[in-house]
């Protein structure tokens, strides 16, 4: 809705519904089947939006509020086999602003500031009915967001043209949500307070006509239990474990137009990803010689890539080789990811 020249007003409702149902076939008679009861997780983010631009939309100033609501309703087994009900409304408000200032033709800054809930998921409040159990208990996320940082662009230079981006970021959360377990059952947690400081940051050039780019990103985080209370109080100070704090990735792509026909191209990609080992359980709990890691990890992939038409239909080709030196990778619980793997894809549009 425009109010008038550099004014704008936003309006936006965003509804979810989740229903879980099962049939757990081999429990034996009599017992009740956890699978089938009520699980209905019903959600609404309602925002509002006021934007303020000026001096030709060099200067923006965005400020929002939002609302959130959820439903849950769901049953769990209690004493003697007796179905309890497990229901709960919750109502959160948010609000923040967001500035942006385009210093020059080249140079953007940004800062923005909110005090935001996170609603929990389906998967947070009732499990997979597998390896993840359900928590009814769970409790929303609140935190306060604080984003400062800084965007480049620089074309037409002889050399070609350069982007790149460093952003900082601060949130200040009460109720984390941690998925925490052992090696056979998970289950996501609330610990009480959360800190999370972090810096990310990315550095892009392009040769002219592009034909070669090369690109660079990292980010660092560092996740940090601040309570002393609750369940997870003892590990006050502890990075929030099983969760990278330290991740790299970088790039190069070769391009080459007009090789056998017009309007035709050749790609080759390369890209190398690096995550830095972190614990899988509490930093402090145990002899770190003993504890469980999830070790460092690099991985390169590479792939070739060809385009072209032939009237009225246009083709492509490509063949994509990850994890190209049969590394053993895993994901952030520690699960192993697959190895090499080689994809080939093919389309023809007319």
């Amino acid at each position: 809705l425009e109010l008038g020249l550099d004014h704008e007003l936003r309006l936006s409702v965003a509804p979810t519904a989740e229903l879980r149902s099962g049939d757990e076939r081999l429990d034996p008679p009599g017992v009740v089947d956890e699978l089938s009861l009520e699980r209905e997780l019903l959600g609404v983010v309602s925002g509002v939006e006021y934007e303020f631009s000026a001096w030709e939309e060099r200067f923006s100033n965005i400020l929002f509020a939002k609302s959130y609501y959820q439903v849950q309703r769901a049953e769990e087994v209690g004493i003697g086999s007796e179905i309890l009900r497990r229901d709960r409304d919750t109502g959160q408000f948010g609000f923040g602003n967001s500035l942006r200032v385009k210093t020059t033709e080249w140079l953007d800054l940004k800062a923005s500031y909110e005090f935001a809930t996170r609603l929990p998921e389906v998967l947070e409040v009732f499990g997979d009915g597998l390896l993840i159990e359900s928590n009814l208990d769970i409790e929303p996320e609140e935190s306060h967001n604080v984003n400062i940082g800084g965007q480049l662009d620089i074309d037409g230079l002889v050399v070609g043209g350069f982007r790149g981006e460093v952003n900082g970021f601060l949130r200040e959360v009460d109720n984390l949500i941690v998925l925490t377990g052992d090696d056979r059952t998970f289950s996501y947690q609330n610990v009480f307070g959360g800190r999370v400081l972090g810096v990310e940051g990315s550095l892009n050039w392009a040769s002219p006509n592009d034909i070669l780019t090369l690109g660079g990103y990292t980010t660092y985080i560092d996740y940090r239990n601040t309570s002393s209370d609750g369940d997870f109080g003892a590990f006050e100070g502890d990075r929030i474990p099983n969760r990278p704090y330290l991740l790299a990735n970088a790039l190069a792509r070769l391009k080459f137009d007009e090789v056998f026909q017009n309007d035709d191209q050749i790609g080759l990609d390369w890209d190398t990803r690096f995550v830095q080992e972190f614990f899988r359980n509490w930093e402090s709990a145990g002899d770190p010689s003993f504890k469980q890691t999830v070790d460092s990890q690099l991985q390169h992939s590479v792939a070739i890539g060809y385009t072209g038409a032939w009237w009225p239909a246009q083709y492509s080709f490509s063949v994509e080789m990850q994890n190209l030196t049969n590394e053993a990778l895993f994901d952030f619980f520690g699960v192993q990811r697959p190895g090499r793997l080689l994809f080939v894809k093919a389309t023809l549009d007319y």
